[in-house]
This record gives structure tokens, C-alpha cells and sequence, in this order.
């Protein structure tokens, strides 16, 4: 945990996983030290980390798949569609 004392008494919790949630407290699991804290809250916001969930990225996946692209003789040698993009065409 952050020291406390933060900017407008904020602590940020890192390396950490949310264990429960009840009202007014926050159980914290440290994956640094194996330990869990109670933390008391009068508002709670709950960041996640950055890594996507698996199911989320197959879902991902598989929507990419059954989306249609043009067939190769349908697109303009030297054209991106990025580039239609940033014209706005």
C-alpha cells in the first residue's frame, strides 16, 4: 500500500486483488506479502490492472474472424483504409 497521507487522502493499492467488498470496507489480498487487510472506505474506486481477461480476448478473437474484409481484389494497390480515414472519405 501506498503511504497514507496521499494527495486529498487518497492510498493507492498495488500488487494487490480485491478479496470482497462489503459496506464500508474493502477486503485487500497483497500478492507482494500473501496477506489480507481490511480497509475501511467512504468511497471506493476500483481500478482494474491493464492485462485483458480471457474471456474477453477470445471473444475478442472471435468476433475479428466472422468480421467480413474485402477480398484482396476488391482493395486499390497503394490505398489504406487509414488513409481514407484521414482524409475522411
Amino acid at each position: 500500500m501506498a503511504p497514507p497521507g496521499g494527495r486529498g487522502g487518497i492510498e493507492l493499492v498495488l500488487n494487490s486483488r480485491v478479496a470482497a467488498v462489503r459496506k464500508g470496507e474493502v477486503d485487500v489480498f497483497s500478492t507482494a506479502t500473501g496477506t489480507t487487510e481490511v480497509i475501511p472506505f467512504g468511497a471506493c474506486v476500483w481500478s482494474t490492472g491493464v492485462a485483458m481477461h480471457p474471456l474477453v480476448k477470445k471473444l475478442q478473437a472471435r468476433r475479428a474472424a466472422a468480421t467480413p474484409r474485402p477480398a484482396p481484389a476488391a482493395r486499390v494497390p497503394g490505398c489504406s483504409m487509414l488513409q481514407h480515414a484521414r482524409k475522411g472519405v
